[in-house]
């Protein structure tokens, strides 16, 4: 059983290493993103996105417990 999760890890290092690297520039831009359409909304527009997630995640939540999980879980 260790060496099973030893072998496991050392392919998820393997396939790691051998992705190309990521561009530092955009990731940076990533990172600004989400705190620049922040600051340009208002209070309100934040809390209807806040409630439209929050409802979307519950909706989800609720059609698993009631028909089961889905497949892709």
């Amino acid at each position: 059983m260790a060496f099973d999760v030893v072998a496991d890890m050392a392919r998820i290092q393997a396939r790691l290493a051998s992705r190309p690297p990521k561009d530092p520039a955009a990731q940076a831009l990533g990172r600004k993103g989400g705190i620049a359409r922040k600051r340009n909304l208002s209070p309100e527009q934040l809390a209807e996105i806040g409630r439209k997630g929050a409802n979307a995640k519950w909706a989800k939540h609720k059609k698993e417990t009631v028909a089961g999980p889905t497949e892709n879980q």
